[in-house]
């Protein structure tokens, strides 16, 4: 995590407030497959590294469109707007 000031007075100090921890996904950053997909469904037990994409997978549309109807519904109470 990186400091952005060191300065106990001011508001999150030695925090870098960046969604995701700001370097989180640094390693992986558009290296793997389907990174900038859209949509992403994984079997992680069979395919625990996300190599296989299966949003695309017509086997795996009610798996797909039974999840973006749960975050739909939870982001329905959040405040603003949100495209699924």
């Amino acid at each position: 995590m990186a400091i952005v000031n060191e300065d106990p007075g001011k508001p999150f100090s030695h925090l870098e407030v960046v969604p995701g921890g700001g370097q989180a996904e640094h390693g992986s950053y558009g290296t793997r497959p389907g990174y900038f997909d859209p949509d992403q469904l994984y079997d992680l037990e069979a395919d625990p590294g996300e190599h296989v994409n299966l949003a695309g997978d017509p086997e795996y549309r009610e798996v797909l469109e039974g999840m973006k109807d749960l975050l739909r519904s939870y982001t329905s109470r959040l405040p603003g707007k949100y495209e699924i």
